[in-house]
């Protein structure tokens, strides 16, 4: 994600396309993404019915078919994508002077000094780790909050249904992202997401919850391209990558903290709905900061009121 988002938000610059046009492309990029992982779920249901899983040769550990078949279709399609971008893509290093200037411990460095003197960078960080967060335990959750005891869910069709909801939710943000910003938009996201979560906790439905995950998977659908809008406003070109690198470290360490305790279907999705709800605050603050003419570069508050005093009086 870090990486793909930063070579998108530099190449958008470079190439001198209107930066209004950030929020459209990545509005077209998660519903592309959406559309591909529906056939990638009908695929997967096909390709594990194909055959038993059975070993490659008597007495050997290596196994095909069955559940491991989706895993050798994806490594196929890995290593085509893999020849198609060396192929056709364009090569950039974000702010190629200080890239060439720089070590990797000084951008490191100059990353963590921007994430210490700029609020909203932090609480933007805060935002995404804990939203992200809490996407990833329940990529872990829903199959064994869906699974009744004795069943056998079709799991590819699920997941496709999941990416029909988080399609929706990028043709969503594509079409209020005219009216509306990216913090606000952000804001009612995570309070809907906290929401849907919140509901599983307690439910022991199939049918409620499938309903609550579905109005998740919306709220991802739009948080993707809205947060992607919202980063290429406030991180600064020169440390982008690593700012987003370094967004990842608490993200992983929640998923793996909440993970290794095997904690149940309770405790899982209301540590999620509590992460959600640290993201709205997280964003409310955000949002309140820009409103009042925060300087999301320089991490100081401006005050408007007294900025056009001082021209006004300038041109008298």
């Amino acid at each position: 994600f870090s990486t793909f988002e930063s070579w998108l938000v530099c190449e958008h610059n470079a190439r001198g396309y209107d930066p209004q046009w950030i929020s459209g492309t990545f509005s077209l990029a998660y519903f592309g993404n959406s559309l591909m992982a529906i056939k990638a779920g009908i695929l997967a249901e096909a390709s594990a019915e194909v055959a038993p899983l059975h070993p490659s040769a008597e007495g050997s550990s290596v196994h095909f078919g069955g559940f491991t078949a989706p895993f050798d279709v994806s490594a196929f399609v890995l290593v085509i994508l893999t020849i198609a971008i060396l192929a056709l893509w364009n090569e950039n290093y974000g702010n190629m002077r200080a890239t060439a200037t720089t070590s990797a411990s000084e951008e490191l460095w100059k990353a963590l000094r921007a994430l210490s003197r700029d609020r909203a960078i932090l609480l933007l960080g805060c935002a995404i780790s804990t939203f992200e967060g809490s996407m990833y335990v329940f990529v872990f959750k829903w199959t064994p909050t869906l699974t009744g005891e004795g069943d056998k869910p079709p799991y590819g069709l699920i997941f496709s249904t999941f990416m029909v909801a988080a399609m929706c939710g990028s043709s969503l943000f594509g079409i209020v992202s005219n009216s509306m910003r990216a913090e606000s938009i952000l804001l009612f996201t995570f309070i809907g997401a906290a929401a849907a979560l919140a509901i599983p906790a307690v439910s022991s439905s199939v049918a409620i919850n499938m309903f609550c995950f579905l109005v998740f998977e919306t709220c991802v659908g739009i948080y993707f391209p809205a947060m992607g809008m919202l980063k290429s406003q406030l991180v600064p070109e020169e440390v982008r990558a690593t700012v987003y690198n370094i967004f990842r470290v608490p993200l992983n360490l929640i998923v793996l903290g909440v993970l290794l305790n095997s904690l149940s279907q309770f405790e899982a999705f209301a540590i999620c709905a509590s992460m959600l709800a640290v993201s709205a605050v997280c964003i409310l603050n955000l949002s309140r900061m820009r409103a009042h003419g925060y300087s999301v570069r320089s991490g100081e508050r401006v005050l408007l009121a007294s900025a056009e005093e001082k021209a006004g009086t300038c041109q008298l």
